[in-house]
């Protein structure tokens, strides 16, 4: 009987380190690939690959409003893209949670760590926006060129500026990442947007889902991964 005991007793603790051995592997492997990711992709993929749907549905303006009023959102500007420039806003790089800042000229203020995806939240930038201090100024978007892409939901142009506002939020968003993506990079970054006091801030919203607006024969030239939308020519 202690002879058994004995071989179990050394057995034990070694299948016990073993497998101990390869959970740590595979823990390690996973962090190796999510760092491979958000140096490859960056963070905003991430997110989205692991938050996202496998098919996107195609939204109408009732449904957009529908949803934009459940998050008590529905009087907040929000336009869509024309479809001939769907493909410009793809390769710009912009997708869901993708956020831009405009001063009251239209010119885009660059966020702090905008080379790196992985950066801080742009939410907690813009709620300490000052309309009496100066930020760096980036040239890769002014919104004049953001305004050619985009329309109202009833396929109606717009005009984005306004008299008297410091700055310009505009968020890209869209239902079909999920509510998960929505409530924690969408809703973060227009919650700060609202507790902003030291300036006058313009919010405009831009859905990327795919839209009825563009018909039939535009919609089968688009097409979803788990984290990006592509269009075909």
């Amino acid at each position: 009987m202690r002879k058994q005991l004995g071989v179990c007793f050394y057995k034990h603790p070694f299948n016990i380190m073993s497998k101990l051995a390869t959970h740590i592997g595979n823990i390690v492997s996973l962090f190796v690939l999510i760092a491979y990711m958000a140096l490859s992709f960056g963070c905003e993929s991430i997110r989205l690959t692991t938050n996202g749907v496998k098919k996107p549905r195609i939204e109408t303006p009732s449904s957009l409003n529908k949803y934009l009023r459940n998050k008590n959102l529905e009087n907040e500007i929000n336009l869509i893209p024309k479809f001939e420039y769907l493909h410009s806003i793809i390769l710009s790089g912009i997708s869901p949670t993708t956020v831009y800042v405009f001063d009251k000229n239209g010119e885009e203020i660059q966020l702090p760590g905008a080379s790196n995806k992985c950066a801080p939240e742009p939410s907690l930038f813009i709620k300490d926006l000052r309309s009496d201090k100066e930020y760096l100024i980036s040239n890769s978007l002014f919104l004049d060129s953001l305004h050619q892409w985009v329309y109202t939901e009833e396929g109606k142009d717009v005009d984005l500026k306004e008299i008297n506002v410091d700055f310009y939020i505009v968020i890209f968003w869209a239902v079909w990442p999920g509510e998960k993506v929505f409530q924690r990079d969408i809703m973060g970054t227009i919650n700060a947007f609202k507790d902003n006091t030291n300036a006058k801030i313009k919010l405009i919203l831009i859905n990327l889902d795919k839209q009825d607006i563009w018909g039939k024969e535009n919609l089968s030239k688009v097409r979803f991964t788990k984290k990006e939308m592509n269009v075909s020519f």
